[in-house]
Formats: C-alpha cells, sequence, structure tokens
C-alpha cells in the first residue's frame, strides 16, 4: 500500500466487490484507517501540517473513490429494481382482472340474492307498517283491515313464506281486536247520543212549563213590587242624601290626609337626599385618603429601589422620586 499515493489497496480487489462482502469492506476501511493513523506529523511544524493536510485529502480521495464504485452499483441494481416492479404490477394487474372474471358468477349470484331478500323483506316490512298506518274509527280500521286481507301468501314469499303467514295473521287478529272494539265504542256512542237527545227533549219541556208559571208568577208580583218600589226609592233618596254628605266629609279628610303624606314625603326625600349627599363626601373622602396612601407607599418603594440599586442616601432618593413624579426627568414616569 502507497501511503504517499491513496489509502485504498487498489492491487489486492477491485472496488465493487466491497460493496458484495461486508468482511471485504470491514477490512478495507480497517486499513484505511491503520494507514491514516500510523502517519505521525508533528501539526506544530510548517512540514508538518503539509504532511497531515495531505493525508486529510488521501482520506477524502478514498471516501470519494469508495463512494463512486458503490453509486456505480446502486444505479445498476436500481435499474434492475425498477424492471422488477414494472414487472410485478403487470402480474397483479392481469391476475386481479382474472381473478374478478373468474369470480364474475358468484358475485352476480349473491348481489341478485341480496337483492332478492331486500325485495322480500320490504314486503315483509309493508305488512309491519300496516299495525301504524291506521286512524281511530271502525271505518279506517275496516280499510286497513281489507289491505291486509288483500296480501297474498303464495310462493313467491319463497323461504320466508311461513314468516310472511305468520305477520299477516298476527296483523289480521289485532285489526280485528280493535275493529271490534272500535265497532262497539260507536254503538255505545250512538246510544248515548240517542239517551242525550232524548233527555234534552225533556228538559225543554219542563222549561217551557216552567217558564210559563214564571210569567204568571212574575205579573203577580209586579204589583207588589211597585207598592214596595215606592217605598225602596224614598228610602233610597234620604239614603243618598245621608252618602253625599258621608263622601263629603271623607273628601275632605283624604285631602287632609294627601297633604299630610306629601309634606311626609317631601321631608323624606330631603333626609335622603342629604344623607347622600354625606355618603358622596365620605366616600370621596376616603378615595383621595386611599389615593395619597398609595402615593405615598409608591413613593417609598421608588425611593427603597433606588437606595438599593444606586446606593444613594435616602435624601437624594426622595429628590429623584420628585423630579420624576413633577415630570422634570423626561421620558420617566411614576404608576400610582
Amino acid at each position: 500500500m502507497d501511503l504517499k499515493t491513496d489509502l485504498i489497496p487498489y492491487s489486492e480487489t477491485p472496488l465493487s466487490d466491497y460493496f458484495d462482502d461486508a468482511a471485504a469492506m470491514d477490512r478495507v476501511l480497517a486499513a484505511i484507517k491503520k494507514a491514516a493513523l500510523s502517519q505521525a506529523a508533528d501539526a506544530s511544524t510548517e512540514d508538518g501540517r503539509k504532511s497531515i493536510k495531505s493525508l486529510a485529502h488521501k482520506v477524502a480521495r478514498s471516501k470519494t473513490a469508495l463512494d463512486d464504485a458503490g453509486k456505480e452499483m446502486a444505479d445498476a441494481a436500481r435499474v434492475k429494481y425498477d424492471a422488477i416492479n414494472a414487472s410485478r404490477k403487470a402480474a397483479r394487474d392481469q391476475l386481479d382482472d382474472l381473478k374478478a372474471t373468474v369470480r364474475k358468477p358468484v358475485d352476480d349470484w349473491e348481489n341478485a340474492e341480496k337483492d332478492r331478500v331486500a325485495a322480500i323483506g320490504a314486503r315483509l316490512s309493508d305488512i309491519e307498517n300496516l299495525a301504524l298506518d291506521r286512524a281511530d274509527g271502525s271505518g279506517l280500521i275496516g280499510q286497513t283491515l281489507a289491505r291486509a286481507e288483500a296480501i297474498a301468501i303464495d310462493n313467491t314469499w319463497q323461504e320466508f313464506e311461513d314468516e310472511a303467514a305468520e305477520k299477516k295473521a298476527a296483523l289480521l287478529a289485532g285489526l280485528h281486536r280493535e275493529y271490534e272494539a272500535a265497532k262497539a265504542d260507536e254503538d255505545q256512542k250512538e246510544e248515548l247520543a240517542r239517551l242525550r237527545t232524548a233527555q234534552a227533549e225533556r228538559e225543554a219541556a219542563e222549561a217551557e212549563a216552567a217558564r210559563e208559571a214564571a210569567i204568571a208568577a212574575r205579573e203577580k208580583a209586579a204589583a207588589e213590587n211597585a207598592r214596595k218600589q215606592a217605598e225602596i226609592e224614598a228610602e233610597a233618596a234620604l239614603e243618598a242624601e245621608r252618602d253625599k254628605s258621608q263622601r263629603e266629609m271623607e273628601r275632605a279628610q283624604r285631602e287632609v290626609a294627601e297633604a299630610h303624606r306629601a309634606t311626609e314625603a317631601a321631608a323624606t326625600a330631603e333626609r335622603n337626599r342629604i344623607e347622600a349627599e354625606r355618603k358622596v363626601e365620605i366616600a370621596a373622602r376616603e378615595k383621595r385618603e386611599a389615593d395619597e396612601e398609595h402615593r405615598i407607599m409608591t413613593r417609598l418603594d421608588v425611593d427603597a429601589a433606588i437606595i438599593a440599586v444606586s446606593g444613594v442616601s435616602p435624601d437624594v432618593a426622595q429628590r429623584i422620586v420628585t423630579a420624576i413624579e413633577t415630570g422634570k426627568i423626561p421620558h420617566v414616569t411614576l404608576n400610582f
């Protein structure tokens, strides 16, 4: 191995062989590493540094030579890999088509079977829906009953014929029960209406007789009422006069009471206004005191911070804070 020209032992093995033999690659890398590390040079001298740079360049050339050889092999393998994948896809596509062709009779039968079962299932659902598709009254129930009886149970139901027969029988039984119950209820209502009509006729005759008796009684009582009415009117006139006097007295009392209440209300409103003004004044005074206390505490905090940061005396710190607060120091403010 000539360490002055290159670090790879070209004379021993072609470069391409190293990529098919991991042990050979390990050996050549070990040889390059051994050759590179075996050369001693002094980096403190000009010649030593040149020697080290030359050795590093040889390591780089060895890397490039190995990488180029490996790339050529990879490119050749990639072409072969792409051809194999194209053949695989063609085989998959053709065999998928063949599989679909072979299976088509079964798929067609299964789809037809699903459609057949679904169609019969829909007919069964129609029987079940008849149990819900009706309203009150024997007439409407009778119409539904006729539709149910018209359902033919024959070989078109195929293996579902027994189930269809059971559903139809259950539906008819339920409809017959409901029809009989509705008919009985309607008959009962008709009888009740007839009885009510007869009762109303009797009550009307009795009312007419009572009306005639009442007319006679009213005529008899009219004369007595006229006599009593005169007495009542006289008494009412006297009572009206007394009521008028009473109302006038009560009105005067109410006016006095209203005046008293108005006076009390005005006094109460004035007291409330004075109290409200007092509360506003107290709140304003407390806010001013709180603001002043906050301002003092803020100044003390700033004083302490200036003293802690700058080491100045408390008096100097207070003058700095006063200057900031009065706007004598540009671009600096205190937030109270």
